[in-house]
């Protein structure tokens, strides 16, 4: 296997000026770029700025992500057509329209990134009744989603108004009238009191919150 620098010199041209990219060599790069995701173990490097996934285009080059890619999913598959809602926009509506404390706040984040990764129009795959929208609500909740909104479908609700009903609920309430020490205490609340899944893995969100916290600007 090549070592890493060997392609990092072969993909600048064949020279010892890491970095630069012939324009008219952006084509041959692509196995290279494979190569070194494969060895890096990533698969694909994340914007250091965003903690987001980039969108590669069809010449290898990094697109601005349009919204967050977020890696939580909850349930077995899913499937959702709608755009992904940056972490920043719902902890800057939870703490300024609100009003959330950043504890309260940055304790949903990463149970929303676990169960729907950011996605408001989500639908759980092949199950009954399965969750749906950024909190995967299910079964009768569910029902109580799509009730109040007069729809039958997730993507018709924005996540505004998803995140409006969700803390409206006995489960937001109760998640609600309680002070919190801190982000990582708030966010295994809300998952013991609102989400409330069969598997409660509350390091894998506890993972989560250590990325958001680099990404939410308190």
């Amino acid at each position: 296997m090549p070592k890493i620098e060997d392609l990092i010199k072969a993909m600048a041209g064949g020279n010892d000026n890491y970095g630069i990219f012939p324009d008219d060599n952006t084509t041959d790069m692509m196995p290279m770029l494979d190569m070194l995701m494969a060895i890096s173990g990533t698969g694909m490097p994340l914007d250091p700025s965003t903690g987001a996934m980039p969108i590669i285009d069809n010449m290898g080059r990094a697109k601005k992500p349009q919204a967050w890619m977020g890696i939580g999913q909850g349930g077995t598959s899913e499937i959702g057509t709608k755009a992904k809602v940056a972490p920043a926009d719902i902890y800057d509506y939870l703490v300024n329209t609100k009003g959330l404390s950043h504890n309260k706040a940055m304790g949903i984040l990463p149970n929303i990134q676990a169960e729907s990764g950011f996605n408001p129009g989500i639908k759980e795959k092949g199950v009954s009744k399965g969750g749906v929208g950024l909190f995967q609500h299910t079964g009768p909740r569910r029902e109580g989603l799509y009730n109040a909104h007069g729809v039958r479908d997730a993507s018709q609700i924005p996540w505004q108004k998803q995140v409006d009903y969700a803390l409206s609920e006995p489960e937001g309430q109760q998640y609600l009238n309680r002070t919190y020490q801190s982000p990582a205490e708030a966010t295994g609340r809300f998952l013991n009191v609102f989400e409330k899944p069969k598997i409660r893995n509350i390091n894998e969100r506890l993972k989560y919150l250590r990325g958001l916290e680099k990404v939410v600007q308190r």
